[in-house]
């Protein structure tokens, strides 16, 4: 199986810049809308199904993210195991 790997660089973003630059006003990291124009656009690119592996962070569990996951039969998600640190 050939192994295909897509830089986040040449993946259509729909002519939005995702780098929020470095101003401390600024929201850092992606929005959900984010996430959908990145999986949107890698699947696109790799035309072919995602696996996605997802933390526990807030923003990565929320409503809309789920129904963005949802809503896109080609991608699977396996969300890690919430662990403590001693």
């Amino acid at each position: 199986m050939a192994r295909v790997s897509a830089s986040p660089a040449k993946l259509p973003t729909g002519g939005q810049d995702l780098d929020r630059g470095s101003d401390k006003r600024r929201r850092k990291g992606f929005a959900e809308a984010d996430y959908a124009r990145l999986l949107d656009g890698a699947h696109q690119e790799l035309a072919g199904p995602i696996v996605l592996v997802r933390d526990n962070l807030p923003a990565h569990t929320s409503r809309a993210v789920r129904q963005l996951i949802a809503a896109r039969s080609w991608l699977t998600v396996f969300q890690l195991r919430r662990t403590r640190l001693s």
